[in-house]
């Protein structure tokens, strides 16, 4: 009788310590390659070119490569057809200039991020803690944002 009364505890904690354990996870995947497009051009919004942006081309950067860059480019027949370069934080889904230590934020980009956050299952606290500079920010160097 004692070991069922034991058995029963035992299994009683064990269940309780795994729904605790289950609610300080952190989110259940990064930001995906097309959500850190939207983002861009969610954050590209505010741009000067957005009516007229051609597309998007993701692409590697060796020196940082744990986040997303994406081009944009438009069309600019007396110029370059480059619009920008972003990089993209696969784990906050924050949108970065990836060529100054500059951040993007709006409240509609903002909108998008919390939605996105829900998706993946990314607290505010985890957002947080797991928030960081930007790839082309100096170590204490204080971000511009945009």
């Amino acid at each position: 009788m004692r070991m069922l009364r034991d058995t029963l505890v035992i299994g009683t904690l064990t269940m309780f310590l795994a729904a605790v354990g289950s609610t300080n996870q952190g989110p259940s995947r990064d930001v995906s390659a097309n959500e850190a497009e939207k983002l861009v051009r969610k954050a590209m919004s505010t741009h000067p070119v957005p009516q007229s942006l051609i597309g998007l081309d993701q692409f590697k950067n060796p020196n940082f490569p744990d986040f997303y860059f994406i081009e944009a480019q438009w069309d600019n027949p007396n110029g370059s057809p480059i619009a920008g370069h972003f990089a993209v934080d696969p784990k906050t889904g924050d949108v970065w200039d990836a060529a100054v230590c500059r951040e993007y934020v709006s409240t509609d980009l903002r909108k998008l991020q919390r939605t996105i956050h829900r998706k993946i299952g990314l607290s505010e606290t985890q957002y947080h803690k797991l928030r960081r500079p930007g790839p082309m920010c100096s170590p204490g160097e204080t971000p511009l944002r945009k």
